[in-house]
C-alpha cells in the first residue's frame, strides 16, 4: 500500500469532522447565497492549479471569518504537500455533499 492510500481515510475523517460545522458558520456570515459559492470556486481553482498552500491559507482565513479556531488535526495537515492536497481534495468534495 502506498503512504497516500494510508492517509486518504484518516484525512477523510478529519474533513468529514469538521466541514459541516465550517461551511454552515461561513453560510450563516454569508448575506448573498453565491457568496459561499464563490468560496467553493476560489478553493477549487487554487487545488486544481496545484495551489494547495495558498488554498491552505485561504482555509484558514475561512475559519478565522466562520468565528472557528482551526483545529489541530486540521492544522496539521500542511505539514506536507501529500496530506494538504488530499485534505482540500476531500474538503471540496464534502461542500459538494453540503451544497
Amino acid at each position: 500500500m502506498d503512504n497516500n492510500n494510508a492517509i486518504l481515510p484518516t484525512v477523510e475523517l478529519i474533513s468529514g469532522a469538521y466541514s459541516s460545522r465550517l461551511w454552515d458558520n461561513l453560510c450563516d456570515i454569508c448575506e448573498i447565497e453565491e457568496s459561499s459559492a464563490h468560496i467553493y470556486t476560489a478553493l477549487e481553482a487554487l487545488h486544481e492549479t496545484g495551489r494547495n498552500q495558498e488554498a491552505f491559507s485561504l482555509i484558514r482565513a475561512l475559519y478565522d471569518l466562520a468565528g472557528l479556531d482551526l483545529p489541530d488535526d486540521v492544522a496539521v495537515l500542511d505539514r506536507s504537500d501529500e496530506t494538504c492536497k488530499a485534505y482540500i481534495a476531500e474538503l471540496l468534495l464534502d461542500i459538494e455533499d453540503i451544497i
